[in-house]
């Protein structure tokens, strides 16, 4: 299954549903049945253990999906919905509720879903009931151990007035937020394995996941899981806050390792990118069409370094090498609707997503993966961590950090940044390039106060290399680069005023 058929795999199945629900639902713990071999005291540890023991067995996967549900295309899948009325905890006045994903399509996996109440497990069964079958499928005879796909948890977000999803689980071990006022976009997932190299991927799932019922005043959602694939299994604890700006997952993951990895992913990202200003086609009207338009790493050294997305003419693999990372994430920088000029879509919405590790990685490597599409409804970009150190069979790995969905930069990504690269090509052997720079100290400075852009290239000679004030407080960067038709150069530039690097490290592709 290769990344650019995630976006295929995993369409936008699950909308941001608005409307409260007002009915007691048919399920929960009244219909839930104790399961007699898990602790009445249930937390992390629990899962660990059992993800230690699931990694001594080898890895089985699940059987084919049951008729009559293993004929369903992306059309008839998108007619079972589940009733909202029938969402978990609805008339207990709990800040949160619980929704689930039915199995079809490409969603084949089943997932095992428990309620953890006051350290209890009670398991959800499935039930036919809790979902529409509508159009073609009002006659559809689902079997009774059809299964889950998944799982979605709705609240009152700051700023809205009723209870919409805020967070959705669905498909391998992939999941993705949203704040406020954002759409869905870019997806995280649990763990990448053998990625971007010349064999199969694996894609790991989540065979069982426990959410813990909230408390009245709860600000969290919390949920562990059982990852299972055919190299590594692994317990994860998610912390799910909702938020007006960003929307944050505390992870906590232990890997344990069934054989050796060629390369490990740690924070993995998929996105989309289809064009920008630079390549938009003449026969659409949207001037952008992505979820994220950089990646952006923040080094242990302190360096931050950006770099714009492409839609590449081959499968194209960078890696940046550090000590240790401070941060990485797929950014949606360019907020403005009129750029994109989709108002269906509303890429403008499209959260980023930031990975903030709780503790020191060690060295290794960010890894940007893109593929070349011909469709926004394929996933073509990849953004991971992978150590330096690789793991062989019998290891373990524990792992922490922050995971932020939203619509702004890092916290601490206080510098100067790009806002917007253009880059063209006016013959055979020279390219333009044109950078607006934004934020940081350029908002403190005087128009006429000199800024000085430092450039390197790998190949070629830069040209013409001017800097000057543009809207607002942006200064706009502009030189060309000679090369010879055919060759690649690694462009870098930043900012200086005075002895001073004041912005991040814009690097290219060219």
């Amino acid at each position: 299954m290769s990344l650019q058929s995630r976006r295929n795999l995993l369409k936008r199945i699950s909308l941001t549903w608005l409307g409260a629900a007002a009915h007691t639902p048919e399920f929960g713990m009244r219909n839930a049945r104790a399961n007699s071999n898990e602790s009445t005291s249930f937390d992390f540890e629990n899962v660990k253990k059992i993800a230690g023991l699931t990694a001594k067995h080898a890895y089985v996967p699940d059987p084919p999906l049951p008729k009559p549900i293993d004929h369903l295309t992306y059309d008839l899948y998108r007619m079972i919905a589940f009733r909202h009325e029938k969402a978990l905890w609805t008339k207990e006045d709990l800040p949160f509720r619980t929704e689930l994903h039915h199995r079809g399509f490409v969603h084949t996996d089943k997932v095992e879903l428990k309620i953890v109440d006051c350290g209890r497990v009670v398991e959800v069964p499935f039930d036919s009931n809790l979902f529409q079958y509508r159009g073609p499928l009002a006659d559809l005879q689902v079997p009774h151990d059809a299964g889950y796909a998944g799982l979605r948890f709705l609240c009152v977000l700051p700023e809205r007035e009723n209870f919409q999803e805020f967070v959705s689980f669905l498909g391998a071990s992939y999941f993705r937020a949203i704040p406020s006022h954002e759409v869905y976009g870019t997806s995280a997932r649990g763990i990448a394995v053998n990625i971007a190299l010349p064999q199969p991927e694996e894609f790991p799932k989540f065979r069982t996941l426990w959410f813990e019922k909230p408390q009245p005043d709860a600000k969290s959602m919390r949920m562990w899981a059982l990852l299972d694939g055919p190299s590594v299994a692994g317990a994860y604890e998610f912390v799910i806050t909702p938020g007006l700006h960003e929307t944050a997952l505390a992870v906590k993951a232990h890997l344990y390792f069934r054989t050796a990895v060629a390369k490990l992913g740690l924070g993995p990202l998929t996105s989309m990118w289809m064009w920008d200003e630079n390549t938009k086609p003449a026969d659409d009207h949207r001037g952008q069409v992505h979820d994220a338009d950089g990646l952006l790493i923040h080094a242990a050294s302190g360096e931050w370094l950006w770099r714009p997305l492409r839609n590449p003419k081959a499968v194209n693999v960078a890696s940046y090498r550090f000590g240790g990372v401070k941060g990485f994430g797929l950014l949606q920088r360019e907020r403005r609707l009129e750029i994109y000029n989709d108002k269906e879509a509303l890429y403008h919405r499209r959260p980023g997503v930031w990975i903030e590790p709780d503790q020191d990685w060690g060295p290794g490597a960010v890894e940007l993966l893109e593929l070349p599409s011909d469709s926004e409804t394929n996933d073509n970009v990849a953004a991971y961590w992978t150590p330096e150190k690789q793991p062989q069979a019998g290891d373990e790995l524990a792992v922490s950090y922050r995971i932020d969905f939203g619509g702004r930069d890092p916290r601490d990504q206080v510098g100067v940044r790009v806002l917007r690269t253009s880059i063209s090509r006016p013959s055979a052997d020279v390219v333009d390039v044109e950078l607006e720079w934004i934020g940081g100290r350029l908002s403190k400075l005087a128009s006429d106060v000199r800024i000085e852009p430092v450039v390197s290239t790998s190949v070629g000679k830069i040209t013409n290399l001017t800097c000057a004030a543009g809207t607002g407080a942006a200064r706009i960067v502009r030189f060309q680069l000679h090369i010879q038709e055919g060759a690649a150069a690694e462009l870098r530039v930043f900012l200086r005023h005075g002895s001073d690097a004041i912005s991040e490290t814009w690097s290219y592709l060219c």
